[in-house]
């Protein structure tokens, strides 16, 4: 990894009982802290008659721009200029060997992300997914970009009424996911 300002940092503590007799690992307390994130949880491993780890993150908070540190690290040649902004709330239950998705729950109220060559940015709107009848889904979500439908510096526009109208947008795209 190159030496950089933005370089991601982690926190990890975790707190248990090693019982090797037993062959186990409980972990009672777990807190996984970035700068502008945390994920606690708990789990264990058992390795005797079989492996079984069950594994859950019973409180997250991930800020995107976390994520986005931890991909730029490892991703060379990414464009200085992305930047995101967005704070997700949730939490995940795994267990198995390996590891199997067994519920998980997730929000945002939304957010935005910038790319070098776009004016403006693009403004990401709430998201809500997670396990749903043993399928992983992503709510559709919007992504406007663009500003208003109108043209600027051509002419003013006129003074509209003050109501809480939202803006109208010139683009949109609504993305959602089923796995």
């Amino acid at each position: 990894m190159t030496e950089r300002a933005d370089n991601p940092r982690l926190a990890l503590h975790w707190k248990g009982r090693w019982l090797p007799a037993d062959g186990s690992i409980n972990i009672d307390e777990m807190l996984l802290a970035a700068p502008k994130s945390n994920l606690r949880g708990e789990a264990a491993l058992t390795t005797l008659p079989e492996t079984h780890f069950p594994f859950a993150w019973n409180s997250a908070g991930i800020q995107a721009s976390d994520l986005l540190a931890w991909y730029r690290a490892f991703a060379l040649g990414m464009a200085e200029g992305v930047s995101a902004e967005q704070y997700f709330t949730g939490g995940a239950a795994l267990s198995g060997w390996p590891l199997k998705l067994e519920a998980a729950a997730f929000s945002s109220h939304g957010g935005k992300i910038s790319l070098p060559g776009f004016a403006g940015t693009f403004r990401v709107g709430p998201v809500r997914g997670g396990m749903e009848r043993n399928a992983f889904v992503l709510e559709p979500a919007v992504i406007a970009w663009g500003g208003t439908a109108e043209k600027s510096g051509s002419h003013k526009s006129p003074e509209l009424p003050k109501t809480k109208v939202p803006p109208v947008v010139a683009n949109t795209v609504a993305i959602g996911l089923a796995l």
